[in-house]
């Protein structure tokens, strides 16, 4: 039980100015700026209770994202949420159906890539790819730097779905262009060393926060194969792959 850090005793602080009827828990500005979040898309009210129209797997993804980003990865701490919203949260189960809906929260962590938390797991396979640790570093500086990975990515997300390092592999969320520049980028650095490299781009990355589909990654493919010399983003990506592999 990983509970003493903060203690056992769950109450309401009062008088203590800025973080004033928070739970000791939550009484931290990493915290307190991370459910501030939630109360500005109209999630919570401003004493950061739920609204009445959200939903309580909305509260459960907001509890997610924020054990993610203070580093509570085994939902040790859903008491302290329940504690807060005075509902079960813990065991509400996530309906992926509600697209939207989960997004409005996905959107409000960027950090995070809650789909690839909440969708069901499976034998994940990483890309394969000649690039070398070094290279695969400045390939995910320049990425960041254009602004095609969030800047609070984790770079050893990245590297783990080029399968460099011993990383847990994580999911990584693309969330410039869409998803003609993903699997045009993709198809340069290593499109020659996959021969599924539809199935692994669908377990390594989402765009924009949503998963992506099998079929459609296929129709996007010949697309793009077809039209390279159309796209604005192919001069840029090319600059960034050829910069990371300059020696």
């Amino acid at each position: 039980d990983q509970l003493d850090k903060f203690g056992n005793d769950l109450y309401y602080r009062e008088g203590n100015g800025e973080y004033e009827n928070l739970l000791p828990f939550f009484s931290n500005e990493e915290a307190q700026g991370l459910l501030q979040r939630a109360v500005d898309a109209g999630l919570l009210k401003d004493d950061y209770q739920p609204r009445e129209s959200t939903a309580r797997f909305q509260l459960k993804l907001i509890a997610i994202c924020m054990m993610e980003i203070m580093e509570y990865q085994h939902g040790s701490k859903w008491c302290y949420f329940e504690q807060l919203w005075k509902k079960d949260v813990a065991r509400r189960s996530i309906p992926l159906t509600k697209g939207m809906a989960i997004n409005r929260v996905a959107v409000l962590y960027p950090e995070v890539n809650l789909w690839g938390l909440i969708l069901p797991k499976h034998n994940q396979l990483a890309l394969k790819t000649d690039l070398t640790e070094e290279q695969a570093r400045k390939l995910f500086k320049g990425l960041v730097h254009y602004g095609y990975l969030g800047s609070r990515t984790p770079v050893e997300n990245f590297l783990s779905i080029m399968g460099i390092g011993e990383y847990p592999f994580r999911t990584v969320n693309w969330i410039s262009t869409g998803m003609n520049s993903l699997v045009y980028f993709v198809k340069r650095v290593c499109g020659h060393k996959n021969s599924d490299l539809l199935k692994r781009m669908c377990d390594c990355f989402t765009v924009n926060g949503k998963p992506l589909n099998h079929a459609t990654l296929k129709t996007k493919s010949s697309y793009v194969d077809r039209n390279a010399d159309r796209f604005d983003f192919v001069p840029l990506l090319d600059k960034i792959i050829a910069s990371a592999k300059k020696k």
